[in-house]
């Protein structure tokens, strides 16, 4: 179905020539499959229960809410009011203020998502205005007790092929083992997220690794005995599909430390006695162990840095979850990577995925040292730089130098299943209307570029992630 608030050229260039190019690329790509990752468990997609309101497909998360109220002059107190209210009155009234209020993120990729969310998934034909938000929410509400609507048929329609869902490294995977039996059409799979055992300045740091012990049975008590607990739970993710692990850290810096120097380093963390340049001690070597591990048991490395997380500390006592006072840092790459891209960069068997929310460091850093290892490639942007400008931007630095094989996509930070669809169309559209310039300048044919649009969307990123 085609929306009559949804243009078909969105995202496109004004050039006439250049507007006609991108939509022949993008033709070739609207009946592909979809690859896509989450950060929590979509427990409706197993039970296939209807969700219970449009809130829960429809509402952005409670940190985007913030991200765009709270820095125009709301109040702290009225939004935690209304995020503590997520009944259906109180979900009603959030959306009708979201609504009312659509100026200060009109345009953004928010803006597109619900867009696309609204018309192109639920098929609504009202416009998104004051007047119209409650019929909105009704419509939707009453899609969602129909069969096409449900979660199992969304995924489908979507043409959802495989999922990679984020689990922290001692999390119990029945989901995935009652997936896998449950004949979906979406393959899920787990990705290894072990940072909160990583890092001695997490306040979990040592509980976690106490159900560590618990789960995979080795004695944690020793630097040793974490390290076999550790590689236990890593076989564990495999068992259950996984092909990824994933690591969120504040830098890039990696080291191999002496066994002795290890040893002791995580004896201070367990005594909660390092001090900050130990823990980053630790991490460092630690990420280096987790390469290591990837070469030994083929888990794909994905490496997430540069951000100061909770930088308003005025949110942290008010939420428990990221509340959206997160900012980009500038982050150092070639010297901080050298020790495992020394180590294991050549080597066939590990494969390391680096995404960045450093621009500055596309061009100038992360293009030369993707052409330099067969082991590293670089994630597109995958949170602030995530938008069409900031999409062609990464095109334009790392692409341009490194070559589109030199950079893999699994689009992930969704807000809801009825969001992977539209992040998926957008990263879609962001390439055709890139490639289209390359068409358009005598640099690629038509034919080269919608070849080249297909793999970065579908194929590529299903090879390399063993999909």
């Amino acid at each position: 179905m085609t929306s009559s608030y949804l243009h078909p050229d969105r995202l496109f260039a004004v050039d006439q020539k250049l507007r006609q190019t991108a939509q022949e690329i993008y033709q070739a790509l609207i009946d592909l499959p979809l690859i896509a990752q989450l950060d929590y468990v979509p427990d409706h997609l197993l039970s296939n229960q209807a969700f219970a309101n449009f809130a829960e497909v429809l509402l952005p998360p409670q940190a985007e809410i913030i991200h765009y109220f709270y820095n125009q002059g709301y109040r702290l107190s009225h939004l935690e009011q209304a995020l503590e209210n997520r009944d259906a009155d109180g979900v009603l009234s959030d959306w009708q203020t979201l609504v009312d209020q659509r100026h200060l993120f009109q345009g953004t990729v928010l803006d597109l998502n619900l867009k696309y969310i609204i018309y192109q998934v639920f098929q609504v034909e009202l416009p998104l205005e004051s007047a119209h938000a409650v019929a909105i929410a009704e419509q939707i509400n009453q899609r969602l007790k129909q069969a096409p609507f449900l979660p199992q048929a969304l995924m489908q329609s979507a043409k959802l092929e495989s999922l990679t869902i984020s689990a922290e490294a001692n999390a119990d995977l029945a989901f995935f083992s009652k997936a896998k039996g449950a004949a979906l059409s979406v393959k899920c799979r787990p990705g290894f997220r072990p940072d909160v055992l990583l890092d001695p300045e997490n306040p979990g740091f040592n509980s976690a690794i106490d159900t560590l012990a618990e789960r995979s049975g080795e004695d944690t008590q020793t630097y040793l005995g974490y390290l076999k607990a550790l590689a236990n739970r890593r076989e564990y993710f495999k068992s259950h599909g996984a092909t990824t692990s994933e690591h969120h850290h504040p830098s890039a810096a990696t080291v191999e430390l002496t066994p002795y120097f290890a040893t002791q380093l995580y004896l201070k963390a367990r005594q909660n006695e390092c001090s900050a340049s130990e823990a980053e001690a630790f991490r460092a070597h630690m990420l280096f162990e987790m390469a290591r591990m990837s070469l030994e048991d083929g888990l794909i490395m994905q490496l997430h840095t540069g951000i100061f997380r909770n930088y308003n500390g005025f949110f942290k006592p008010r939420f428990e979850f990221q509340a959206g006072a997160d900012v980009p840092i500038q982050t150092e790459y070639s010297r901080s990577l050298w020790a495992i891209l020394n180590a294991f960069g050549n080597e066939k068997q590990f494969k390391l995925v680096l995404y960045s929310e450093n621009e500055s460091a596309y061009s100038q850093e992360l293009a030369p040292l993707a052409a330099c290892y067969p082991a590293l490639k670089i994630g597109a942007p995958s949170r602030f730089q995530k938008s069409p400008a900031g999409l062609r931007r990464f095109q334009h630095s790392v692409s341009a130098n490194a070559g589109f094989y030199n950079t893999v996509n699994l689009p992930g930070n969704h807000a809801s299943l009825a969001a992977i669809a539209a992040g998926g169309d957008l990263n879609r559209r962001a390439d055709a209307a890139f490639l289209a310039e390359w068409v358009c300048q005598h640099r690629l044919t038509l034919s080269e570029a919608q070849q080249i649009a297909q793999d970065l969307a579908y194929h590529w990123p299903k090879q390399f992630f063993g999909l």
